[in-house]
């Protein structure tokens, strides 16, 4: 994506927490990014990676993983590709403007990809509710309008407005 580095996420106060639950979760991906695009878990830390789809962007080029945040400033996420290992099942919807609530997708499969939202036009995300049967997740988002929201944390966490007319700009998601 033009401009856009993982190095210039702490500019942002959504990027400033993720990169303090990326440390408390961790620290940085080293064996576990290649070990998400192999398909092998590196070791028994529970992980996840994740892309978005932007609004009149598409496709996220890059995979973020482990609390580092995505999307693009003034620009909804309309979809997102989650996968993850060392949780157990992995599960969650997206709250999509003018269609509401999506059914759960699901995979209980390590590194197993499941995808939410739509890229169709018109159909930003308000609101994400993830979900493991094993473990903790962190989630956080910056809404288009009403800013960035603090972290939720358990082992199923809402975050964005369902009920709302803002959509979900930046997302950061952490599992532990």
């Amino acid at each position: 994506m033009p401009g856009r580095s993982a190095r210039s996420l702490p500019r942002r106060p959504a990027a400033l927490v993720s990169a303090a639950v990326l440390l408390l979760m961790g620290g940085p991906l080293t064996a576990q990014a290649s070990a998400a695009s192999t398909g092998a878990a590196a070791d028994e830390h529970p992980q996840i990676c994740y892309r978005a789809y932007v609004e009149s962007v598409g496709w996220e080029a890059d995979e973020w993983c482990n609390g580092i945040g995505a999307g693009l400033p003034g620009f909804s996420v309309q979809a997102l590709q989650l996968s993850a290992a060392n949780v157990g099942t992995l599960c969650a919807r997206a709250n999509l403007a003018v269609s509401g609530w999506q059914a759960w997708q699901c995979s209980s499969t390590e590194w197993g990809r499941i995808q939410i939202g739509s890229t169709t036009a018109g159909r930003g995300v308000r609101a994400v509710e993830l979900s493991v049967t094993t473990g903790v997740i962190t989630a956080e988002v910056e809404m288009s309008n009403s800013g960035y929201q603090g972290p939720r944390t358990g082992s199923t966490v809402l975050v964005g407005s369902p009920g709302g007319v803002d959509e979900i700009e930046f997302i950061g998601i952490a599992v532990r």
